[in-house]
């Protein structure tokens, strides 16, 4: 299964603008791939510089102001992941069916954050088996089968690369 996905950098946006480069950010992702692969799921990507208007603004992950000016794309075939610089002291947030946003200081492994919150967009909840990917606020990088089977099906609903 291959998903489409768009990897939005946060630029000209005051504080909230990332400090990942671009190439920090692909290098993120295709490790985030390597997690995916194990269900058989991968993404390609491409990269597209995103801003919000409210550059001073806190982020806050009740209404999620900030990211609402960035959600311009319908289609729902497609994952989008935005990086910016802080998430209120979150590692990362899912937004929607098909959006997700990544701090650049996480707990864990950054990688492992994107890929966390992909399994949020794939139908997946938070896991207490120690070691999985779906635990919140660890390292973990493994998918049972019944969380493999069901981001599959999640998957299914994407058009393709």
């Amino acid at each position: 299964i291959c998903i489409p996905a768009v990897l939005h950098p946060l630029r000209k946006s005051g504080i909230h603008s990332t400090e990942r480069s671009d190439t920090e950010i692909i290098t993120l992702f295709q490790n985030t791939n390597e997690i995916w692969k194990q269900a058989g799921i991968t993404f390609e990507a491409t990269v597209e510089e995103a801003q919000t208007s409210d550059n001073s603004a806190p982020l806050t992950i009740g209404a999620y102001p900030f990211i609402n000016p960035l959600i311009t794309v319908s289609e729902s075939e497609t994952l989008h992941v935005y990086f910016v610089r802080d998430l209120a002291g979150a590692n990362g947030w899912t937004v929607g069916s098909t959006h997700v946003a990544v701090a650049d200081v996480t707990t864990v492994d950054d990688f492992r954050t994107i890929a966390h919150e992909i399994g949020h967009i794939l139908g997946l909840g938070h896991a207490s088996e120690d070691g999985t990917l779906m635990q919140s606020g660890y390292n973990g990088q493994t998918l049972s089968g019944g969380e493999i089977e069901q981001a599959r099906r999640r998957g299914l609903e994407f058009t393709g690369c």
